[in-house]
C-alpha cells in the first residue's frame, strides 16, 4: 500500500514567491492634512489617499488648517492639500499663513479649475503645486510624491482603466474607479444624495431672485461633486451655469433650468440604485 509522501507541502506552506503579491501602496508612511469643505470630496480624497497607504486628516476650512498646525506642530504632517475656495478662510490666505508658520511644509492647491492663472495664484501664495478636481488618483499620488520624495526611483503607476457609465449602469465608471472597495460607491452616492436633495429648489429660488452670486456658489460646489461621482453631463452643465452666473449672461436662466432638471434625474438614479 502506498501512502502520500510526508515531504509534500500543503498549499499554505508554498514559498512566498508563489503567492499573489500585495498591492504597492505608494504613499505608505505619509501623513497628509487635507482642507476640503465638501463632504463628497472629503470622502473621495480620504478613500484615494488611504488606499495608497497615507494617514489622512481633514479640515473644513483654511482657519482649521492653520489652527491644526499651531496645535500639533510642524512635524505632524508631511504635506497639505489645500482647497482654494472655502468658507471662513480661503486656501490662498491659509497657505500664506502656513508658509509663515512652517516654511518648509509643501502645500498643494486644489480646485475645479485647470486654468494657468489658478496655478499662478497658488504659486504666488507659496503653494508648491496645483491639481484639479475631480481627482485622478495616479496624478494626485505622483503630484504628492514629487514634493515629499523628490529624486526618488520611478514609481509604478496603478492600473486605473475605467469603464464608462451607460444607460443601464450610469455608475459603471465609478465602480471601476473604486474596484478595490466596491462598498464605497454606494456610500459616496448616498452622501451625494443627502447633500444635494434640496439643491434643485435652491437653484430655482436663487434664479427667481436673480441672485447671481448665490447661483455661482451653488453651481461651483455642484460641479466638483458631480465630477467626484463621475456624473460628467451634470458636471458640464454645472460648469456652464457657473460661468453664466459669473457673467450674468443672457443664457443663465436656461442653464439653471437644465441643470436643475438634470440634477433631479441624477438624484433619482441614485435613489434607484441604493434601494435595489
Amino acid at each position: 500500500m502506498t501512502t502520500p509522501s510526508s515531504n509534500t507541502a500543503p498549499d499554505s506552506a508554498l514559498p512566498d514567491d508563489t503567492r499573489q503579491p500585495a498591492p504597492h501602496r505608494r504613499l505608505e508612511g505619509l501623513t497628509i492634512l487635507a482642507a476640503e469643505d465638501c463632504r463628497v470630496n472629503q470622502m473621495v480624497l480620504e478613500e484615494m489617499l488611504s488606499a495608497e497607504g497615507a494617514h489622512v486628516e481633514m479640515a473644513e476650512n483654511g482657519r482649521e488648517v492653520v489652527d491644526r498646525l499651531r496645535q500639533c506642530g510642524a512635524d505632524r504632517f508631511d504635506l497639505v492639500l489645500m482647497d482654494i475656495q472655502m468658507p471662513v478662510m480661503d486656501g490662498f490666505e491659509a497657505a500664506r499663513q502656513l508658509h509663515a508658520l512652517v516654511p518648509g511644509l509643501p502645500i498643494i492647491g486644489q480646485s475645479a479649475y485647470a486654468m494657468a492663472e489658478d496655478r499662478a495664484k497658488c504659486l504666488a501664495a507659496h503653494m508648491v503645486d496645483h491639481i484639479t478636481k475631480p481627482f485622478d488618483r495616479d496624478l494626485l499620488v505622483l503630484c504628492i510624491l514629487r514634493h515629499v520624495r523628490p529624486g526618488g526611483p520611478p514609481l509604478p503607476v496603478a492600473a486605473t482603466q475605467q469603464e464608462p457609465g451607460s444607460a443601464v449602469d450610469p455608475w459603471g465608471e465609478l465602480a471601476s474607479r473604486y474596484a478595490r472597495n466596491p462598498a464605497f460607491v454606494d456610500q459616496l452616492l448616498n452622501v451625494f444624495l443627502i447633500s444635494n436633495s434640496g439643491l434643485p429648489n435652491q437653484l430655482r429660488q436663487a434664479l427667481s431672485r436673480q441672485d447671481t452670486r448665490a447661483l455661482a456658489g451653488l453651481t461651483h460646489g455642484l460641479k466638483g461633486m458631480a465630477g467626484s461621482i463621475a456624473a460628467h453631463e451634470l458636471q458640464t452643465l454645472s460648469q456652464s451655469a457657473e460661468q453664466a452666473a459669473k457673467l450674468d449672461a443672457p443664457e443663465l436662466a436656461q442653464c439653471i433650468v437644465e441643470l436643475a432638471a438634470r440634477l433631479e434625474q441624477t438624484l433619482e438614479q441614485i435613489r434607484h440604485r441604493i434601494t435595489l
